[in-house]
């Protein structure tokens, strides 16, 4: 870092005291002393390549596609060797089926804020960085594209990351993020999409995509209806056999 500070380049490295806030808080407060007009955000364990702003100019805010440094596990237990390859193939299901459809279709798609381009301007019209919500970044995304901004997902942008090699560690991102994180998101702007003024397979396809696990205490609801509905079957055959028997 001191070596391109040297060269010139208005490098900056800042440690916060304090964790007010969380990554939302941390994002927050270095757009205090940014100056630049769009906003490169990547996690610790991401290693994009030298030129990743060369050849995709960011006109809108695009997303990158991640790419995996450790896909096939370094540890010699076969259920930890397998994971980082089953992980793998879940989040590039993710990431090139799901964010390469609804971007190509036009649909609403959260920025995965572990790697992408952000325009200061967007984020700054959509509200900022808030941390009221576990996903900050599906928040601002989704907040965003309710004020008319556009996220464009770029598959040829591959950028390079780590992959849990521990299978349990892939379950805890899972629960906090994906899925508590987007049910708080979901709760926080359901009405505000419900009210906005978007074609009807646009609002349908954002809806489905916030409320994806209702499924689960939905789960738990037909599980809890099978014990009775078991009874009554019993009950109903015991009768048939007893009619049955009647009648010969």
């Amino acid at each position: 870092m001191e070596r391109y500070r040297a060269l010139g380049y208005p490098i900056e490295y800042h440690h916060r005291t304090n964790r007010h806030g969380f990554k939302a808080g941390a994002l927050s407060g270095r757009l205090e002393t940014a100056t630049g007009e769009f906003v490169a955000v990547f996690d610790a364990d991401f290693c994009p390549p030298a030129d990743f702003l060369m050849p995709h100019h960011p006109s809108l805010s695009p997303t990158p596609r991640w790419a995996w440094c450790r896909r096939a596990g370094a540890t010699s237990t076969a259920i930890i060797t397998s994971s980082p390859k089953l992980e793998a193939m879940l989040l590039d299901g993710h990431f090139i089926l799901e964010h390469g459809a609804r971007s190509r279709a036009g649909y609403f798609f959260n920025f995965n804020g572990t790697a992408g381009i952000l325009r200061r301007a967007m984020i700054d019209d959509a509200g900022g960085w808030q941390h009221d919500t576990l996903t900050e970044d599906s928040d601002l995304s989704y907040r965003a594209q309710l004020k008319g901004w556009r996220f464009v997902y770029l598959p040829g942008l591959d950028c390079p990351s780590e992959l849990p090699v521990d299978i349990h560690g892939f379950p805890g991102a899972s629960n906090r993020g994906w899925a508590k994180g987007l049910t708080q998101v979901c709760k926080k702007l359901l009405p505000r999409l419900l009210r906005a003024d978007l074609p009807k397979r646009v609002k349908a396809e954002a809806i489905l995509h916030l409320t994806p696990n209702i499924t689960y205490p939905l789960m738990i609801v037909v599980s809890a209806l099978m014990l009775p509905v078991m009874i009554v079957r019993f009950y109903m055959g015991v009768v048939a056999d007893g009619v049955h028997s009647t009648c010969r």
